[in-house]
């Protein structure tokens, strides 16, 4: 379900920051400027049947999310649904993170791992800590995080879903986070304990990654939500 036509300006000023590859993903544009700047997230482009269920469904979930962790820094706060499958939300002035090696310091990741730790509060795994949805703050350099529509909820601590799923999905967080700091910082950066979790990981969390690269990846890029990667070709010498 590619899109044939080309994405329209939701208004004037609007900028793309993501052009959606497919009709599973969202086309993402910043309007405005300064402390007026909004990002729109829309579905506007997807097949029709898509955006008026599966699309719809997902806008919905993430503005949710949202709305649960509103006040928190560092989470884009949430503003409105235009349409049922457009998500409004604040802009967090924050770039990218860089694509070197041991290039940060652990500190940076403890505060990611305190705002982790104040998601969780909330009843609210993240679900998908990557490079893509981890962000640093152009004002003071503290962590960011994007995405929402992944995260589950469930805020009753004595529940049967929170003992059994919730745990172990904030777990899940913990461990990818340490995968991060380990890719950014270096193993000898480590306390003596992430070193051994680190060389440890939960298994449900190794049965995912497995599934992930077996089963999910295969099936995305078979549906068209994910392009096929191209292998780089080795010189000949």
């Amino acid at each position: 379900m590619t899109r044939a036509k080309h994405p329209h300006p939701p208004t004037d000023d609007a900028d793309l920051l993501k052009r959606a590859a497919s009709s599973w993903q969202p086309d993402v544009w910043k309007t405005g400027e300064g402390g007026r700047a909004h990002v729109l997230k829309t579905y506007e482009r997807s097949h029709v049947l898509l955006r008026k269920t599966v699309c719809a469904w997902l806008i919905r979930r993430e503005a949710r999310n949202l709305r649960i962790l509103e006040g928190i820094n560092g989470v884009p706060q949430y503003i409105g649904r235009p349409a049922p499958w457009t998500l409004e939300m604040t802009w967090l002035d924050a770039e990218h993170m860089p694509e070197m090696k041991h290039s940060m310091e652990p500190e940076w990741f403890d505060d990611l791992a305190v705002l982790l730790r104040k998601i969780h509060r909330r009843g609210l795994n993240f679900g998908d800590l990557r490079r893509k949805n981890l962000m640093r703050s152009r004002v003071d350099g503290s962590p960011c995080l994007v995405d929402f529509a992944q995260c589950m909820h469930e805020p009753d601590t004595s529940s049967l879903f929170h003992r059994i799923v919730m745990r172990r999905a904030f777990a899940t967080d913990d461990a990818t986070l340490l995968k991060l700091k380990k890719w950014y910082c270096g193993g000898p950066k480590l306390t003596p304990e992430e070193q051994v979790l680190a060389r440890n990981p939960p298994r449900h969390l190794r049965f995912g990654r497995w599934m992930k690269r077996g089963l999910y990846a295969p099936l995305m890029r078979l549906l068209g939500a994910k392009p096929r990667r191209r292998r780089k070709k080795k010189k000949r010498r």
